[in-house]
């Protein structure tokens, strides 16, 4: 009888003992399963970061050609400018010696 009531306790705590493990199991299991969430989250977070960062090197880019474009079209103006002021120094000079020429008659 003792033996019979010691494996009687002894059964007792083991399903007792098997119980709490599965509680643990459980219990890591849920925790498992926050921590994959939370992976795929970051996974995503890192996917947008990473397409966010193209966006932007693109969008560099962009501008860096549209600057070029805009230095481009600036010197064009200063040389036509230059050009013009040339010809309206050599205009003044030929009125002037029009002036003159006319004095002279």
């Amino acid at each position: 009888e003792d033996r019979a009531s010691s494996m009687t306790n002894r059964i007792t705590f083991l399903e007792t003992e098997n119980a709490a493990l599965i509680v643990k199991i459980e219990e890591s299991s849920s925790k498992c399963q926050q921590a994959e969430e939370t992976l795929f989250k970051l996974a995503q977070e890192a996917k947008d970061t990473k397409q966010c960062l193209l966006d932007l090197r693109k969008e560099r880019d962009d501008l860096s050609v549209t600057k070029q474009s805009l230095q481009n079209e600036l010197n064009e103006f200063v040389a036509k400018a230059q050009h013009l002021s040339i010809k309206i120094l050599e205009m003044e000079s030929r009125n002037t010696s029009l002036s003159d020429k006319v004095s002279e008659l």
